[in-house]
């Protein structure tokens, strides 16, 4: 069975040439179903990109490994209820190592059930 898994990125520098190229290479024409641009200026770039199975850990990497002027974070969550962020990189010209964590967080049908649960009080 095919998890999808749905990656947010954000990605800052103050270097303008190396967010072009990302975006040009990573994100620009890509196809809708796997990449949704919410936003992109002079120095971010915010997409949702999705994946089946597997989280896109290594591509924060790959961009960190050639881009040596930005910041990446990728919050990703799996419709089994897995979930992680991957964060580093360089922000305000201080550089801040590659980390993943990652985390068991309510699956789609736990979500649905506590929201749907008949017996609900108003507790505000």
């Amino acid at each position: 069975m095919v998890n999808e898994i749905s990656n947010e990125f954000t990605i800052v520098s103050d270097n303008e040439d190396q967010l072009q190229d990302i975006y040009n290479k990573y994100f620009k024409n890509k196809s809708i179903d796997y990449c949704k641009i919410k936003s992109v200026n002079e120095s971010l770039i915010r997409a949702w990109l999705y994946s089946s199975n597997i989280p896109l850990i290594e591509l924060p990497q790959k961009i960190l490994q050639d881009y040596n002027q930005v910041w990446i974070k990728n919050e990703w969550n799996c419709e089994t209820g897995r979930c992680g962020i991957c964060v580093g990189g360089y922000k305000s010209k201080t550089y801040f190592p590659y980390k993943v964590f990652d985390y068991d967080d309510l699956c789609i049908e736990e979500g649905n059930m506590y929201l749907n649960t008949a017996k609900r009080q108003k507790i505000i």
